[in-house]
């Protein structure tokens, strides 16, 4: 259910359990102190965190802990218009060289024992947020490394013109409704 949340709070538990279950990786979440408030269902959001995360793990254990210089996930917003954009980048092996936005697809994998999908999925959450999702490649560390980065995009505020209309009682509480319904309470 979306409800308006700080999204940097979800942000910070998320990486606080996966830096727990991986001490060996640095997880840090570059974030600003005010809080950013914005229309999302917290579980759905966390479980795509969750999954960039993890999958950040395997692309460094894949390519090997002890050949990367300060394995190295960080996860950063920023305000970008109407948006708040999410930055998930690593220092791990990146992206294929084969065309990666395809990652996106269903059942499209580049690992032995992957489903293909974790990024499907997250790009299908990401979808019904209203939002959009970019692969690409991370800024080189400071060892030269080139990972993988993910941003995502999402609507500070959701609009009542695509299908949803958001019904706003305080700044805590909002009632999700069909826009039909409440065109038909107009009538």
């Amino acid at each position: 259910m979306l409800e308006r949340s700080d999204l940097s709070e979800t942000i910070r538990q998320a990486v606080f359990l996966e830096s727990v279950r991986q001490p060996d990786i640095l997880i840090k979440a570059n974030l600003p102190k005010e809080p950013n408030i914005v229309e999302f269902d917290d579980r759905l959001i966390s479980q795509c965190l969750t999954n960039l995360i993890k999958n950040c793990v395997e692309s460094i254990e894949g390519f090997g802990i002890g050949k990367i210089i300060n394995p190295t996930i960080i996860i950063e917003t920023k305000i970008s218009g109407q948006y708040v954009e999410i930055s998930r980048s690593d220092n791990g092996k990146g992206w294929p060289d084969e065309s990666y936005q395809r990652l996106l697809e269903p059942y499209v994998t580049t690992r032995d024992k992957g489903t293909g999908l974790g990024l499907a999925i997250v790009s299908k959450i990401i979808e019904q947020h209203d939002g959009d999702m970019i692969l690409q490649d991370s800024v080189p560390d400071k060892n030269n490394r080139i990972g993988a980065c993910v941003i995502i995009r999402l609507p500070l505020k959701h609009d009542a013109t695509k299908g949803e209309l958001h019904l706003l009682d305080n700044e805590q509480n909002i009632q999700k409704k069909k826009k039909g319904a409440h065109q038909d309470a107009l009538k």
